[in-house]
């Protein structure tokens, strides 16, 4: 209540990818312990092949951001009054 439309956007934008991110950094890690079993079936790619993590992180991140973003810009939108008068 009382913050500019920007702050309000940045705030959960920030919140949504920190938490995208450190779920990206867990998934990374695990990834990498179960990657050296996975290696057998694996054809084309190196088991550890950093293209295709980053590619992977880059995607996520996106998405990530997206997903934070575009609920971010409708509620910054709102009104702070019409939420106080639907509550």
């Amino acid at each position: 209540l009382g913050a500019s439309s920007g702050r309000v956007v940045r705030l959960i934008v920030r919140q949504g990818l920190g938490r995208a991110a450190l779920g990206i950094a867990l998934g990374t890690g695990i990834a990498l312990l179960l990657v050296r079993p996975m290696a057998p079936i694996m054809f084309g790619v190196a088991p550890a092949d950093p293209a295709s993590f980053a590619g992977v992180t880059i995607l996520l991140l996106g998405v990530a951001f997206l997903a934070t973003a575009v609920p971010a810009l409708v509620a910054a939108r709102v009104s702070p009054l019409e939420v106080i008068r639907a509550e």
